[in-house]
């Protein structure tokens, strides 16, 4: 990279121009300045001193009229001035330039003259005469006042350029930490980190990349748990549909119902398995269809119930309903509802003991109805809490399918009730079983 083209290069000629336009417009303004009161100061000090040097020469003459024209001012730095000397009346009494002797000066000259005092009484007017202040001679004050300017402004310059320098180092070293890390995941280094230096909007850029670098790495790693998972999910199935049929095909298995049977079974696991998927890829990309209308909680319920009663009441599993009453009516697909209990209470089923309990509950809080299903069972360990509703997660990794299902069930459930703007989630005190809750918004 030219160095003209690096970020760094660029701030510290940004930073010293910003410095030096403003070092100069300071200096400028405050050279204009400074020149002009000073020059106002001398003359009006000039002016004073003609004035007095007026008044002792009227004071020796005794009047006017015997008054010597023209005095000077002797120092060497004041400007030979154009003025007149004027009565208490406004008379001239000592010519100057444009004011003859006798003529009475009217009142916006007299407005700028200097009263001229003889001990403590007027006795006259020293009347400036020049449209414009009379130009100074040089000056050795101004000049070292120039030089001291001049070496102010150097020294203000030379700190910014060192400021830029620092600042823009400050500034390189994050964007420099956040170039490679970039350039790393696009490489393939999913989950690297980079060191947050600070608090302003470059440490928040860095956090950002850190959240998405450990997304990423999450999300891969999920891919490819979810890969591992899938295959195993469709292996086991298809091996038993193969074995069968091999089986069958070589005469070592009679081709009976119960063989067929085993057959359907399977084939029909893996039909769900890939409804199941479908289900979340729609879900997933936003193109699950959804008949949002106004629906009873109660009745929903109780639909759920009526459909798993008489397969608890085979495992000696009580199920019973216990909405609260006068329940608003929520804005939902209830055909989809009706999947996420049935998703719900498959999963209760199988981790409720005989004689055990399942409650199905409803409750309206504020803006929605919070729904939940309720066991007796064992309970979820608080390790699993958090990850019950992951997709292929089973808490004992060591459970096969036959007892612990795909592992879609929950995450289907939390996708569907998402989709329809609610939330869902798990509870389990230690000894009490567990309660799977979710919300769905008031119709209306």
């Amino acid at each position: 990279m030219s160095p003209l083209r690096s970020l760094g290069t660029r701030l510290v000629l940004a930073f010293l121009a910003v410095s030096l336009t403003g070092t100069l417009a300071v200096a400028a303004y405050v050279a204009f300045a400074t020149r002009d009161r000073f020059s106002r100061y001398e003359v009006e000090q000039a002016a004073a001193a003609m004035a007095s040097l007026w008044a002792e020469r009227y004071a020796a003459a005794g009047a006017w009229e015997n008054a010597i024209p023209a005095p000077r001012p002797g120092d060497g730095h004041r400007p030979e001035m154009p003025v007149a000397v004027a009565d208490l009346e406004g008379r001239v009494v000592i010519e100057g330039p444009g004011a003859p002797l006798g003529e009475t000066l009217d009142q916006e000259r007299l407005s700028r003259a200097i009263e001229i005092r003889s001990g403590d009484v007027p006795v006259g007017y020293l009347v400036p005469l020049w449209e414009q202040r009379p130009a100074l001679p040089a000056n050795p004050f101004m000049r070292d006042f120039y030089r001291a300017l001049t070496i102010g402004g150097a020294t203000a310059t030379a700190i910014a350029l060192l400021l830029a320098v620092l600042l823009s180092r400050s500034l390189r070293r994050p964007l420099r930490d956040l170039t490679l890390a970039t350039h790393a995941v696009a490489r393939g280094d999913l989950g690297l980190q980079i060191p947050v230096r600070s608090r302003d909007e470059l440490g928040q850029l860095a956090e950002g990349f850190n959240r998405m670098s450990a997304d990423l790495a999450g999300a891969d790693r999920q891919r490819r748990q979810m890969t591992a998972d899938l295959a195993h999910e469709l292996r086991t199935p298809l091996s038993l549909i193969i074995g069968h049929a091999e089986a069958i095909q070589d005469g070592v298995l009679p081709a009976s119902p119960e063989t067929v049977a085993i057959i359907h079974d399977e084939a029909r696991s893996l039909a769900r398995l890939v409804d199941d998927l479908r289900t979340l890829s729609l879900a997933d990309a936003g193109r699950l269809t959804l008949n949002i209308q106004p629906v009873s909680p109660a009745a929903m319920l109780e639909r759920a119930a009526s459909t798993y009663r008489p397969g608890a009441a085979e495992r000696g599993i009580t199920l019973q309903v216990e909405p609260q009453p006068n329940l608003p009516e929520v804005a939902a697909d209830p055909d989809r509802v009706a999947q996420v209990l049935a998703n719900l209470l498959s999963n209760a089923l199988r981790h409720t003991p005989a004689g055990g309990c399942l409650t199905l509950s409803a409750s309206a809080e504020a803006g929605a109805v919070r729904l939940g299903v309720s066991d007796t069972g064992p309970g979820i360990p608080p390790e699993d809490l958090d990850h019950i509703f992951d997709r292929f997660y089973r808490g004992d990794p060591s459970r096969h399918r036959e007892g612990g299902g795909s592992g879609l069930g929950l995450g289907i459930a939390r996708s569907l009730v998402e989709r329809q703007g609610g939330r869902i989630w798990a509870e389990s005190p230690p000894g009490a079983g567990a309660t799977l809750w979710f919300t769905l918004p008031l119709a209306g």
